[in-house]
């Protein structure tokens, strides 16, 4: 299944997405290469592979019955969530959380930016008034996979749904190499249900968690990954985050919403999964949000591989200035992969992930080398551009 819109998507020359070819020079090339969704996701360094205590597995046991007698025949209702976290900072701004808490180098491969720009027409579902600004993201996206993983495209995913104004990323469980599982083949095969989904479900503040059980539960591919599915409503912001991929609201120089990361354990995500022993999080256990976003606003979503390596104010202030300067979504987008890369490269950097350890007692420094996928949306006024 192929991306429509294949105009919009350009591959980097030192990019190699299938292994096919040592690299692609051009976006023609590219463009004969890319699939749906071009990537895949992450490398779990530490923590056990899908392993849960005897407590923590009877509580996703029970999510998971939660879950399936919850799911109508049709899976397109899945109002609540249980959530959990890790106690991020709170949002500012108009924001509704639904859910509880719970524990640069060219030669690397930039791959693939995609680019839409639509605008949400349908009446309100949340709650908000009929007439409300209606107004539209231009957005793009970008892909950098881990030195070492660039010949299968890496571990990160994402997907651009232009006409349900739905974007998401998805980060696959990297130690499912260890039983010989591609962990990119099954982020990839969730966005891309999660695409197919947001066609068929409009937008509302129940829709992100929506596509998301959609997605999963039509995947037979065996893996695990993260996942950040986020939809545009009139002047509302939606998303379901279930992981610690996520999102933020840029206003200005300021964040004024940063999604909540959800962790079993340092380094070890909620996750999505099929397949081998483990016991995975359903899609009702992610973190659903909602925020009032206005004109100006920049959102950031991006898989582990942004947030392990930038802390949130040096991303604001990256994105702010890039913006400012006239550079497109997708400048910004490959910019800031790029900033990434070189701070997970940096082996004297005391990066987000090295503090986190350090607070368990190991003596981490320097930045973590992973895929990085990130996309990067402008809220513009709803008259077409």
């Amino acid at each position: 299944m192929h991306f429509r819109g294949l105009a919009n998507i350009r591959c980097f020359s030192e990019c190699n997405i299938n292994g096919a070819s040592p690299r692609l020079n051009s976006t023609g090339q590219a463009l004969s290469k890319i699939s749906t969704l071009v990537a895949s996701a992450r490398v779990l360094q530490r923590g056990p592979l899908l392993r849960l205590g005897a407590l923590g597995a009877l509580a996703a046991v029970r999510l998971r019955a939660q879950a399936q007698a919850r799911a109508s025949p049709v899976r397109q209702n899945v109002p609540t969530s249980l959530a959990a976290a890790d106690g991020s900072p709170t949002s500012e701004g108009a924001t509704e959380r639904i859910g509880s808490a719970a524990a640069d180098t060219d030669g690397n491969g930039i791959a693939a930016e995609q680019r839409a720009t639509s605008t949400s027409i349908r009446e309100s579902e949340n709650g908000s008034p009929v007439g409300m600004p209606q107004l539209r993201l231009d957005f793009a996206a970008a892909l950098m996979p881990h030195p070492e993983k660039v010949s299968r495209g890496g571990e990160d995913a994402v997907f651009l749904a232009e006409d349900r104004l739905a974007f998401g990323v998805a980060d696959g469980v990297g130690s499912w190499m260890d039983a010989g599982v591609d962990p990119g083949i099954y982020a990839r095969e969730l966005m891309s249900k999660c695409k197919e989904a947001a066609t068929r479900i409009p937008p509302s503040k129940s829709a992100p968690l929506n596509i998301l059980t959609n997605a999963f539960y039509d995947t037979n591919k065996v893996g695990s990954c993260t996942a950040c599915v986020v939809v545009l409503e009139g002047n509302m912001l939606h998303a379901a985050n279930l992981g610690d991929s996520g999102f933020m609201v840029i206003r200005g120089d300021s964040i004024v919403f940063k999604s909540r990361t959800q962790q079993h354990s340092f380094n070890f995500p909620f996750q999505l999964g099929r397949g081998g022993n483990g016991v995975f999080d359903p899609p009702i256990a992610a973190d659903c949000s909602s925020v009032q976003i206005k004109t100006g606003d920049i959102l950031v979503a991006a898989t582990d591989g942004v947030w392990d390596n930038m802390f949130n104010p040096d991303i604001a202030s990256l994105v702010a200035s890039a913006s400012g300067q006239g550079q497109s979504p997708a400048q910004v987008a490959e910019n800031l992969a790029r900033f990434a890369h070189r701070r997970a490269a940096d082996p004297m950097y005391v990066s987000p992930f090295a503090l986190g350890a350090r607070a368990l007692g190991h003596q981490d420094i320097g930045g973590k080398m992973d895929d990085i996928c990130v996309v990067i949306a402008y809220v513009v006024p709803g008259a077409k551009l």
